[in-house]
């Protein structure tokens, strides 16, 4: 009788600590009366390059540090800082003869959240910039709005710095910057789920190039994008399925099961299709979960590695090999030619002749080991590396050819500013 109490007390235990996800969100706050791209006319192609860089200020009391990097993914503007605030992502807007950006930031480790404005004065280099001509000097205004005054008629805000142009973004095309989950986790409380559609779509607005996603195979044989090895609370919002998701067909998934804010599980296809047609991402991993994966990701990985020569496309599709058994399945199909990457040690790295070598980053910088596998034109990614000292000790440090973190506007920010 005490084992059957125990036992269910553990399940009940087990069963909160999974919906613990339920218990904490973030309401993003957003501009209302006093948002000044109401009547904003769309900010000029020309213009958008010439925005992209690193700005920075004189004023040690800012509230985004010294230094912030600003670029573009699609019509949205990131933000990426250093101090109270990681991240900002803002529309844009031509307001009369100046440049208006509005939108919401946010501490990444914590639930504070704020809105932000920046404004870029027509004798400061807006009107260069509309213009498609950069300026000499070019000095943006950057304040911070509390939500109280966003919501009301009132033009003001508590904190207002200067930040100037100092250099443009020197990106590295072969230095990835890699989302976890497709973007960021649930944990991390954004407004699309892990390993949705929706995540991919704003993963680059979080400063990533490429994004990890993980792969298991529905009942019916459909390889589908889910990380846990059983639906639960923490990823599906509602009880209707529980149990082992490759207990479940496509179509009882879809019609039965909504991710945490309300997207449908996705399959590998909708996946790779997102990436090619609407975002600008160059790598894609694939964590696979089970070996019985194989065999039907490789006809699917086949078909966007060609549409991605089509439409001019460089992306990297690469299988994950995270267990034996997962290598001996893609050596049975070798004659496939999957492009890999392996999570095992460097010498499995060599035998499979994989694209990438990814050691966890508790091993330390491997420098020697890095450079052993270039030269047998292996590259090298770590992951999975989000604490803000150790992105700085890896970048200053290291040979790796990219980072995977949890954290990929820390890892955006930390990159840019020193290349």
């Amino acid at each position: 009788m005490v084992k059957k109490i125990i036992f269910v007390f553990l399940i009940i235990l087990l069963q909160f600590l999974l919906s613990c996800d339920n218990i904490f969100s973030i309401v993003y706050p957003e501009f209302s009366d006093n948002s000044m791209l109401v009547n904003a006319s769309k900010l000029p192609e020309i213009t958008i390059p010439l925005i992209e860089g690193i700005f920075k200020t004189d004023d040690k009391q800012s509230k985004m540090g010294d230094q912030i990097v600003l670029k573009f993914n699609k019509d949205k503007l990131s933000v990426f800082c250093s101090k109270s605030m990681d991240l900002f992502i803002m529309n844009s807007g031509v307001v009369d003869s100046g440049i208006v950006f509005e939108g919401w930031g946010r501490d990444l480790e914590t639930t504070s959240v704020t809105l932000g404005r920046i404004f870029i004065h027509s004798g400061k280099g807006a009107q260069s910039l509309l213009e498609g001509i950069m300026p000499d000097s070019l000095i943006i205004t950057f304040s911070l709005v509390v939500e109280n005054q966003a919501k009301s008629s009132q033009n003001s805000s508590n904190f207002s710095y200067e930040y100037k142009f100092i250099r443009k973004l020197n990106e590295n095309k072969n230095f990835h910057i890699i989302a976890h989950r497709a973007g960021a986790r649930n944990s991390d409380l954004f407004t699309a789920s892990e390993n949705s559609l929706e995540m991919i779509n704003i993963a680059e607005s979080f400063g990533a190039n490429g994004i990890e996603i993980d792969i298991r195979l529905s009942l019916d044989k459909i390889p589908v994008l889910f990380h846990d090895n059983f639906l639960s609370n923490r990823l599906v919002d509602g009880d209707i399925l529980l149990g082992a998701i490759e207990n479940y067909t496509l179509k009882h998934l879809k019609s039965f099961c909504r991710l945490k804010n309300g997207e449908t599980i996705p399959t590998l296809e909708e996946a790779l299709n997102e990436v090619l047609l609407n975002t600008k991402l160059n790598l894609v991993w694939l964590d696979i979960k089970s070996s019985d994966v194989i065999e039907y990701i490789i006809p699917i990985i086949q078909k966007y590695e060609e549409l991605a020569i089509k439409n001019n496309r460089n992306i990297k599709f690469l299988t994950g090999i995270t267990s034996i058994e997962v290598f001996e399945k893609i050596q049975l199909h070798s004659e496939k030619k999957l492009a890999t990457i392996c999570e095992l040690d460097k010498q499995t790295a060599k035998r499979a002749k994989s694209k990438f070598w990814a050691p966890q980053w508790t091993l330390g910088y491997l420098n020697t080991d890095i450079q052993e596998l270039e030269n047998e034109e292996i590259q090298s990614l770590v992951w999975t590396l989000d604490d803000r000292k150790f992105i700085i000790e890896f970048l200053e440090n290291s040979n790796y050819h990219g980072i995977l973190s949890n954290y990929s506007p820390i890892v955006a920010y930390e990159y840019y500013i020193r290349n």
